[in-house]
């Protein structure tokens, strides 16, 4: 959607910024969580884990209030074209982009599911 309402220009930089401000902003809310939870709270037991539950649906249905009142621009079909879709697979620097996000992501498919047992069986970690 917010391809939608910035000009093709521009668009590579007004997705960028606003990637990157949710970025910091998830980690600010993820630093914020954390403190909330071990140092207000004590130790962490799974009751404790309530707070950064209901923090996370609030902040959940705030994005969906407003979703759901965001209108929606209508595109002419004649402004957009298929094409359009395959252009910035013409920039090199891309699509090494591309192939270096894939290959990590693949990685990651398998590295993710052995994280709990390094964590719990090799690292003995208790939290």
């Amino acid at each position: 959607m917010l391809g939608d309402y910035t000009k093709k220009q521009t668009r590579g930089s007004v997705l960028g910024k606003t990637g990157a401000v949710s970025r910091f902003s998830g980690v600010g809310a993820t630093v914020l969580v954390a403190l909330i939870t071990f140092t207000a709270l004590g130790e962490t037991t799974p009751s404790s884990l309530i707070v950064p539950f209901v923090l996370a649906a609030g902040a959940s249905l705030v994005g969906v209030f407003l979703v759901v009142f965001t209108k929606e621009i209508k595109l002419k079909t004649s402004s957009w074209r298929k094409a359009d879709v395959f252009l910035p697979l013409h920039d090199k620097s891309f699509r090494v982009f591309l192939v270096a996000n894939g290959l990590h992501w693949f990685t990651m498919a398998f590295a993710w599911p052995l994280f709990p047992y390094v964590t719990i069986d090799i690292v003995h970690a208790t939290v």
